[in-house]
């Protein structure tokens, strides 16, 4: 089995322009507030596809998640298309740290990580926040450290 590489640390500093911008989300792409009932499923389904060798099965990984004491049902952010699907997630705990983040295939390419993470710098940022973290793996395939990097992060070290 092989091992897979230490993950990045990488943070931004929040400020009140980040609290004020908008997150620039594609046409017919909004924000709703997480109901479990209504997204878990497909949200774990989303991740599922996104991330196969990191699955447990839902019963696992929603109890994990739901009995974390970071977790916080309103750091769970959800884009929902037009169509009422889940578009985009980002599942933050409720310290500023961005545990997930996962666009469905119809949606990449198109700016909704980046408006998704806007979204979270800002909500974080209006509870008074100073800056938000996140761990990227080194080999992640769809460039995140690229994306962070655009939004401002910066890698930190030990």
């Amino acid at each position: 089995m092989q091992s897979r590489p230490a993950p990045i640390l990488m943070r931004k500093d929040l400020d009140a322009a980040d609290a004020a911008a908008p997150p620039g989300f594609p046409a017919g792409v909004h924000v709703v507030p997480f109901d479990p009932a209504l997204h878990a499923c497909a949200a774990y389904a989303l991740l599922a596809a996104a991330h196969p060798d990191r699955c447990e099965g839902f019963d696992g990984w929603w109890g994990a998640l739901s009995s974390d004491a970071e977790y916080d049902p309103e750091t769970f952010f959800i884009a929902i298309d037009g169509a009422g699907d889940i578009a985009a997630l980002a599942i933050c705990w409720s310290v500023p740290f961005v545990k997930d983040l996962v666009v469905a295939p119809a949606w990449r390419c198109r700016g909704l990580s980046a408006a998704l993470m806007r979204h979270a710098f800002a909500w974080f940022a209006q509870r008074g926040h100073r800056h938000v973290g996140l761990k990227v793996d080194s080999d992640n395939p769809y460039n995140a450290r690229a994306l962070y990097r655009r939004l401002g992060m910066l890698e930190v070290t030990s």
